[in-house]
């Protein structure tokens, strides 16, 4: 089932409704770069969660290219973008599925 959410802001209400994906994110920069970590996890919440959020985005682009060369990947990761530049939030969308 997919669920689109218009985002009108972003609230520190709206960062603590996806708390678990935050933490998903922090995962990843503390994992994969312990000195991006280590500094930013120094900033304020929600200041560290965006912060989190983008590194994990980043992260996932280079590595569908650097090691999976997965192009429809990529191309996915930028839809998603272009949906969240666009202030929607799909939820439990596959790509390819909307």
């Amino acid at each position: 089932m997919t669920e689109t959410v218009k985002v009108t802001s972003l609230e520190p209400l709206t960062f603590s409704r996806y708390q678990q994906d935050f933490k998903i994110c922090e995962s990843i920069i503390k994992k994969q770069s312990k000195s991006f970590y280590a500094a930013f996890s120094q900033l304020p919440h929600p200041d560290n969660w965006a912060v989190y959020a983008i590194y994990a985005f980043c992260r996932q682009a280079d590595d569908l290219i650097d090691e999976a060369e997965d192009v429809d990947g990529l191309e996915c990761l930028k839809q998603q973008l272009n949906d969240f530049i666009d202030k929607q939030i799909i939820l439990n969308t596959p790509c390819g599925e909307h």
